[in-house]
């Protein structure tokens, strides 16, 4: 035990304190020490600070100064107040020097990159000492389990340190990111039960994957629970599908690797399960992505019907597969998929077999007919307004790039400009992607102003920009 004194005039939450490298190394001949420094205010109130110098400590704090260096700057942490707190320092301390003794004599000889690269193929040991009062009890879910280390044996079957873990609290969510094979997963991770006696700890990753680990009977079983984010979704089975081939995962840093499969049983059938998932996940994502639909899709509201229409879509899309379409049948088809809703086009192969295409993706020739002579007009234009309300997978940048680039004629910016009007109302009705739409419009109108010069296309413009926002003095007066 090594108690220094400092004066402060605060008690800082964290102290950082010098301490000569020379003390230091003859801790380690002692097998590690618990290091206190007292901090005293001028009222001569005081703030015991600590930090556990242990031979892998000590160890890694030599390997990581330079060879004239003469002092270290060391983190330490508020001694605490409660009985079991401090008893749990104490009691760990011990218990964890006892098992770095070995490692004290032969960590001159260790390859330390090494031992972590042989500790993927070995289990881990981690073991603590948790003190409770007459109120507490392992089954609580919001303890904090004190700092220990995580270790491998070597070929002579000696213990030897490779990590310092801190499991932080149950039920409470750490803030270490989760890694495989160097790529980062989640951000976090929850120990959300343990039980003590059956030795089951559940772990849960970003509140989509469930890790159920059962040392009593030594099983694992895998958890994947849908969200809402099919980003989110394929991510989770991506994690699943690469630690069960890994078999190991990494908190904190990606070198930082902790074996969970060593020796533990785990169903063979959940990896197709879960490739499957992935595969499905990864196809509705495709989908909704060729659709420009990047809202929530409530997939976990999705029924049967939903699905069936998703695989039929995507079976036409990305498979080629013909869509069947029935004499006298509009060119356009809806589809409703729970809350999300398609405007498609069929578009003829040959005489009995049609195409399904996005109709806010696609090319159609629409021609205006007059007793003269027939115009082109842009396909958006036999859209109602109630079209801006309902669908889903509206392409604004098609629609402006499709009417600019119209053969110009007067029945193109006569039907154009009623299409606006019908637009302007969806905006202040329920319109969906109201911000878009109005964007839309400002860009039509604008155009139209260009190519024809009328009150009308100059009012229709002032009218959208007003939408957007407010007007200055020269536009108030035209």
């Amino acid at each position: 035990m090594q108690v220094k004194g400092k004066t402060s005039n605060s008690f800082p939450k964290e102290l950082k304190y010098d301490v000569e490298l020379n003390d230091i190394k003859c801790y380690l001949d002692e097998t590690g020490c618990i290091f206190f420094v007292v901090l005293i205010k001028p009222d001569n109130t005081k703030q015991i600070y600590y930090k556990n110098l242990l031979p892998w400590d000590i160890i890694d704090i030599i390997n990581k100064c330079n060879c004239d260096q003469k002092e270290k700057r060391i983190k330490f942490l508020k001694f605490p107040k409660k009985k079991t707190d401090i008893i749990d320092i104490f009691s760990n301390f011990i218990l964890n020097r006892i098992r770095q003794e070995s490692y004290r004599n032969i960590s001159k000889n260790i390859d330390l990159e090494k031992l972590i690269q042989d500790a993927q193929k070995a289990p881990i040991e981690i073991s603590f000492t948790k003190t409770f009062d007459k109120k507490e009890s392992f089954g609580d879910l919001n303890f904090a389990i004190p700092t220990t280390y995580a270790y491998t044996k070597s070929q002579d079957g000696i213990l030897i340190p490779f990590a310092e873990i801190k499991l932080e609290a149950i039920g409470k969510e750490i803030n270490r990111p989760i890694f495989i094979s160097e790529k980062q997963y989640f951000k976090s991770y929850l120990l959300k039960e343990v039980n003590q006696n059956k030795q089951k700890y559940i772990i849960s990753f970003g509140n989509i994957v469930d890790f159920s680990l059962n040392f009593a009977n030594k099983t694992l079983d895998i958890k994947f629970n849908p969200s809402n984010d099919i980003t989110a979704n394929i991510n989770a089975l991506n994690f699943i599908l690469n630690f069960i081939t890994y078999k190991n995962l990494a908190i904190g840093t990606p070198s930082n690797r902790i074996v969970l499969l060593e020796n533990i049983c785990l169903d063979e059938n959940l990896t197709s399960d879960f490739k499957k998932q992935l595969s499905t996940y990864t196809e509705i994502q495709q989908l909704l992505e060729y659709f420009d639909y990047d809202k929530p899709a409530n997939l976990t509201q999705f029924s049967e019907s939903d699905f069936e229409k998703i695989r039929f879509l995507i079976n036409v899309f990305f498979r080629n597969m013909p869509a069947n379409k029935q004499k006298g049948n509009s060119a356009l088809r809806t589809i409703n998929i729970h809350n999300i809703t398609f405007l498609l086009f069929y578009s003829k192969i040959d005489k009995d077999t049609y195409k399904l295409d996005n109709f806010f993706k696609s090319k159609i020739a629409i021609k205006y007919k007059t007793e003269e002579k027939d115009y082109d007009v842009s396909q958006f234009v036999i859209l109602k307004q109630d079209a801006f309300e309902n669908f889903d997978n509206i392409n604004y940048d098609f629609i402006y790039k499709d009417i600019i680039s119209i053969s110009p004629s007067k029945a193109h910016y006569n039907e154009t400009m009623n299409l606006i009007l019908r637009m302007l109302l969806a905006f202040d009705a329920s319109a969906k992607n109201k911000a878009k739409l109005i964007d839309c419009i400002i860009k039509i109108t604008k155009w139209l102003s260009e190519k024809e010069e009328s009150p009308k296309h100059q009012l229709n413009y002032l009218q959208a920009l007003k939408r957007k926002q407010p007007l200055n003095q020269i536009q108030n007066t035209l």
